[in-house]
């Protein structure tokens, strides 16, 4: 069956990745296309280089919406099927053979961080990317956790194992410039440009 392309708004990458940041900070208005772009940014990866990527949110309920994290973006890959198994996110190239005799590898993983404690002893070789989704949060809704940027710090250890291969993307609504991570490494708004860079590069807001 022939997917309909539909069009989606598509938040640009292309300036921040030009610095080259490990960890990279991209805040701004609601529904511009930070997550589909990520999104859509991790499947070629995979099709392309076979490098896996991490789905990551705060607590565990808000990864209830799991199943249909491919449902706005299925259609711009015409040749393959996607599905969410589990905690994984999978790929299959589109062929005339039962659905049960279909390879399906695993491109993805859904991770929440209050979890993160215990996937010590799990293996993110191939993780090459982290796309931590709403990472500031809205006013009204859940609390950060405890010494939330010591948690993710160790997660994201955990997952690189100083390779320096795993990249993060931090996405958020430009809801609040008060949260944590912008507290732990002095993250302001910059009066000069659009963009601020700390921890000699490493750090891209």
């Amino acid at each position: 069956m022939t997917k309909k392309k539909i069009e989606h708004p598509y938040y640009s990458f292309d300036k921040i990745n030009s610095y080259n940041g490990v960890w990279n900070f991209c805040v701004g208005g609601r529904g511009i296309g930070k997550t589909w772009g990520r999104k859509h940014a991790v499947i070629r990866k995979f099709i392309r280089k076979g490098e896996q990527f991490i789905y990551l949110r705060r607590f565990q309920t808000d990864l209830s919406a799991k199943d249909t994290f491919f449902a706005d973006i299925d259609e711009e890959f015409p040749e393959h099927d996607f599905r969410v198994f589990g905690r994984e996110a999978q790929i299959a190239p589109i062929t005339t053979r039962e659905d049960k005799k279909r390879v399906w590898q695993t491109m993805g993983y859904f991770v929440c961080l209050t979890a993160a404690q215990s996937k010590k002893g799990v293996s993110y070789h191939r993780v090459t990317e982290i796309i931590f989704d709403e990472f500031i949060i809205e006013k009204g809704f859940n609390q950060y956790l405890p010494a939330e940027t010591t948690t993710f710090l160790n997660f994201y250890v955990t997952v690189d194992r100083f390779k320096d291969k795993t990249k993060v993307f931090f996405l958020a609504n430009s809801v609040s410039i008060t949260n944590p991570y912008f507290r732990k490494y002095n993250i302001k708004p910059d009066e000069d440009g659009e963009f601020v860079v700390k921890e000699d590069g490493f750090i891209v807001a």
